[in-house]
């Protein structure tokens, strides 16, 4: 594979020009050479390497060691290329999103150690010292918070498409780095719409109540996924609660309404 030289732009780790023509060489030898790995064993390799984006350094991204020629970078990033592929995404049941995430890295990680001038720069930059030096649990975690907020924006995009099963995979593993009740409702929203996974949306949804139990939004969420499950007793005080925050919330006074669990009384003093 010819080292590309244009590395100019803005945006991401790697032009979109550039990484549209890296990723359609590695789309090229897919069609070639299928890979030989079972849908579920690359899926638990993708989840594997998630974590690693960003939060190590780029040999170690690319699984070589510091002496390797820029023959075995190459080498390296086709053979993660054909893992992590984009066009992969079908066939291993994860967001496109993800594993464009992860290409993009990967060929960053290509473009840098297979250019010996920006090599020698990055390798002064990331010297190490003798002893190996290891991010600290504070610096993983603002990693893990960065990789999160990334999930979180394209789940949003998911949502609107309403790709709501790639929605939950994005942000499974992100709401435990990063639990935020946007987060969280959000997964909680997506879950819902499958009924084996309710119980899950559930948990989730009164997570970010507990994160936020002022923000009458998250329990108006709350209250109308109890409704959906036919949990009326449970639902109705959700409903009265979103009142007590929020006098007059149009959306919870119908709700109640329709559950005729309002009497005249209540309608009068929510209202005023």
């Amino acid at each position: 594979m010819p080292h590309e030289l244009d590395m100019g732009g803005e945006g991401g780790l790697v032009p979109p020009a550039l990484l549209a023509r890296l990723e359609e060489r590695i789309r090229e030898d897919l069609d070639e050479s299928p890979p030989t790995r079972d849908s579920q064993h690359l899926r638990r390799e993708i989840a594997a390497l998630l974590p690693k984006a960003g939060a190590v350094g780029l040999y170690e991204y690319l699984g070589i060691s510091v002496g390797a020629t820029t023959g075995e970078v190459t080498h390296a990033f086709i053979e993660l290329g054909r893992r992590i592929h984009p066009s992969l995404h079908v066939w291993v049941d994860l967001p496109e999103a993800v594993l464009r995430l992860l290409f993009e890295h990967a060929a960053h990680a290509y473009l840098v150690l297979s250019d010996p001038l920006r090599r020698k720069e990055y390798d002064r930059e990331h010297a190490t010292p003798p002893q190996p030096e290891l991010r600290s649990e504070e610096e993983l975690a603002e990693v893990r918070r960065e990789l999160a907020r990334r999930a979180f924006k394209r789940a949003q995009s998911l949502m609107r498409s309403e790709q709501y099963h790639y929605v939950v995979e994005l942000l499974r593993e992100p709401v435990h780095w990063d639990p935020r009740p946007e987060s969280l409702a959000l997964l909680a929203e997506a879950q819902a719409k499958n009924p084996k996974w309710r119980e899950a949306a559930l948990e989730n949804v009164q997570h970010a109540v507990r994160l936020a139990p002022n923000d009458a939004a998250y329990r108006l969420k709350l209250a109308r996924l109890l409704e959906e499950m036919e949990r009326m007793t449970a639902a109705i005080e959700e409903y009265r609660a979103v009142l007590e925050k929020v006098p007059g919330q149009p959306d919870a006074t119908a709700a109640l309404e329709r559950l005729g669990a309002q009497s005249a009384k209540e309608r009068k003093g929510w209202m005023r």
